[in-house]
Parts: structure tokens; C-alpha cells; sequence
């Protein structure tokens, strides 16, 4: 496949409709009426040729912040977009003066947990029975350089 240009940015009130397919794709709980407009949240974009074809929604609060959701197209993945968002978020969450950095993510979510640890977080635990199925939920953490 050829390499993608991606444009990574800030979710905009009408990409909402391309949030709410990806993430019903992907099985997320993201609902952009919902999830766009609260506080502390971010939601990024990429998109591909003016496709968004993933988003990141990342919380920021007091020293920490947490990746919510992190979804991608099926036709999009293995191709860097979710490197690229999570780069971003990393990169968010430091602007945001957080200090380290959480995420769950299903524990037979092979691709996932393969790029968190590559991009350099680390598992510090699991939720047994966390998700509705019954599936676990492993945790990540990355500790972030000082801001100040």
C-alpha cells in the first residue's frame, strides 16, 4: 500500500458524523454530542485526502491524562494512523503540563497493545471482567518529561 499523508488536528463539529461511524466501527463508547463538547477532553483527527479515517479522544486533568478512545477505519489500519494520533496525544498531554500518561485497552487487542508498547508505554496493571463482555482491560501508563 502506498504511504499515507496524514493531517492530524483538532476535531470540528462537522466531522462528527465520521466520528460516530468510526467508533461504531471500532466498538467505542465515543459519542460525539457528547464527547466533542466536554471539558477537558481533546479530540483529534486524522484524515487522509479529507477522509478522517481516525480520532483520538485524550482527558486532561490536574497532572495526568487519560486516552479514552483511539479508533481507526478498517480499511486504515496497520498504516501508521494510530502512531501518528497517539504521537499527537502524547505531545497534547505534555502541552497540558501532565506528568504521565493512562489508557485501558481490551486484553486481546493484540495490534493495540503492540503499538503502546512500542510507542513507550508500559503495562502497570489490569481490570479483570472491565469491559461489558466480560473482557479484561489492561492498563498502560507512560510517565512524561517536565513541561516546566
Amino acid at each position: 500500500m502506498a504511504d499515507l499523508f496524514l493531517v492530524v488536528r483538532p476535531a470540528r463539529s462537522e466531522d462528527a458524523p465520521a466520528l460516530e461511524a468510526i467508533a461504531a466501527e471500532a466498538g467505542l463508547s465515543f459519542q460525539a454530542a457528547r464527547d466533542l463538547d466536554r471539558p477537558f477532553v481533546s479530540v483529534l483527527v486524522a484524515s487522509a485526502a479529507d477522509e478522517v479515517v481516525g480520532f483520538l479522544s485524550i482527558q486532561h486533568t490536574a497532572l495526568e491524562a487519560e486516552i479514552l478512545d483511539l479508533g481507526v477505519l478498517a480499511a486504515y489500519r496497520r498504516r501508521g494512523v494510530g502512531k501518528r494520533l497517539l504521537d499527537r496525544a502524547l505531545a497534547l498531554a505534555q502541552e497540558h503540563a501532565a506528568r504521565e500518561l493512562f489508557l485501558e485497552v481490551r486484553r486481546g487487542n493484540a495490534a493495540a497493545v503492540a503499538l503502546y508498547g512500542a510507542s513507550g508505554l508500559s503495562q502497570v496493571g489490569e481490570r479483570k471482567r472491565y469491559y461489558r463482555d466480560g473482557e479484561d482491560a489492561l492498563l498502560f501508563r507512560i510517565l512524561l518529561g517536565s513541561t516546566a
